[in-house]
């Protein structure tokens, strides 16, 4: 059963209306918070026990399977209706009133195996209460082109903010992996990847030390012109070699804007170009389980995070890349040598330093930690109206149950 609350006056509420007049009247008004044209939506939550700061134009993960969220829910009612990759456009998600709809970008929809990944734009994440949003669904809907796309379509890349230099879910089964920003820095494969790996988000790609992806171009210029920074990745790996473990974002010798794996198995992240500037992780990261690993440079310092959490604070100064013009390397040196053995997923770097509460969010949504689901909600018909309720002389309280 669904209730709708709606106030009319009291003659209109002597007089009666029928469910599809007020349906009419409210839709305009703003006050039916449904979708029009939509069959059926499912509320989507986000705890926040887990936003430590008011975030805007968050890339938010929604990942749809029959174990999702924090509380693994069974949300393949979706799939149930859609019933096939083809129709994996029929969907909107929208803010908490309802109405105004969000970006989102399908990284994967697997209807067989009734998964999916969507990335959702979400304009305002709250600190202190919750944040809702609505996922509607529904076959006979046209596909929603003007909000919804696979990566590569205009409002997947709407999804990313103007900050994102790249982002690269390392979700492709064969080479060249794909950008999802518009700036479109594609990687053309070198050796021999091993693609669609199970990761954190649907596949990663398994490096051997002898495979690597290589940009057409250096992803970091643009970090020059606001001396800030940050780049992030899921890895596993269990490599132990010190001098040869590349792990990814190198543009020029080993130290300049880089990963690298480090001695004791831990990893080391480089802005300065110099090696003995590095800044690294106080967690052993080659244990084979899977770490997210960010690291920020604010124009004085460089920080790295390692499952959303702070661990090493180091000052240094911004490398000038300017005018180098060389590829940027994943899974290896820029020349495709000093290589890891590893799986990356969901490769990023852009042109700010993400905030902390920002990093934390991101792991926790990353491995879909933060979403809640409510249940299946079906378009009310308004065929039936109970008795009014009497609040004051010209106010009239009508519930109206479907």
């Amino acid at each position: 059963m669904t209730v709708v609350s709606v106030y009319l006056t009291p003659d209109e509420a002597k007089t009666g209306l029928t469910g599809e007049e007020v349906k009419a009247r409210l839709t305009p008004d703003g006050l039916w918070n449904w979708l029009s044209g939509w069959g059926k939506r499912i509320k989507i939550i986000l705890d926040y026990d887990d936003i430590d700061a008011a975030l805007s134009n968050f890339p938010h993960l929604v990942y749809l399977s029959a174990s999702s969220g924090h509380s693994n829910k069974d949300v393949s009612c979706v799939f149930d209706e859609l019933g096939s990759d083809a129709n994996r456009k029929k969907i909107a998600i929208t803010k908490a009133d309802g109405i105004t709809q969000c970006y989102v970008e399908i990284e994967k929809w697997d209807d067989a195996n009734e998964k999916a990944w969507l990335w959702v734009k979400v304009p305002s994440v709250a600190s202190g209460a919750d944040t809702e949003l609505y996922l509607y669904y529904d076959s006979t809907h046209a596909d929603n082109d003007a909000y919804v796309g696979d990566t590569n379509s205009v409002p997947a890349e709407n999804v990313w903010d103007a900050n994102f230099l790249m982002v690269q879910h390392q979700a492709g089964a064969a080479s060249p992996i794909v950008d999802s920003t518009s700036n479109d820095i594609d990687m053309t494969e070198g050796g021999d990847p091993t693609y669609l790996q199970v990761g954190p988000i649907d596949g990663e790609i398994d490096y051997d030390g002898n495979d690597y992806h290589l940009s057409a171009i250096n992803v970091f210029d643009a970090i020059v012109g606001t001396d800030k920074g940050t780049m992030s990745l899921w890895i596993k790996t269990t490599d132990s070699d010190p001098l040869n473990a590349m792990v990814v974002l190198s543009i020029e010798g080993a130290y300049m804007m880089s990963f690298r794996l480090g001695e004791g198995g831990l990893l080391k992240t480089y802005w300065s170009g110099t090696h003995t500037d590095a800044a690294r992780t106080t967690t052993q990261i080659n244990t084979g389980a899977q770490f997210y690993i960010v690291s920020t440079y604010d124009g004085a310092n460089q920080r790295v995070y390692v499952n959303g959490v702070l661990e090493t604070t180091d000052a240094c100064n911004l490398y000038d890349i300017t005018g180098l013009n060389r590829a940027t390397g994943l899974g290896s040196h820029y020349t495709g040598t000093f290589g890891i053995n590893a799986n990356i997923d969901e490769v990023r770097v852009s042109k700010t330093d993400r905030s902390a509460a920002w990093i934390k969010a991101s792991y926790e949504s990353g491995r879909d930690h933060l979403n809640n689901f409510g249940v299946e909600q079906l378009l009310p018909p308004l065929t039936s109206v109970v008795l009014p309720v009497v609040l004051s002389s010209d106010e009239v309280l009508v519930r109206i149950v479907a």
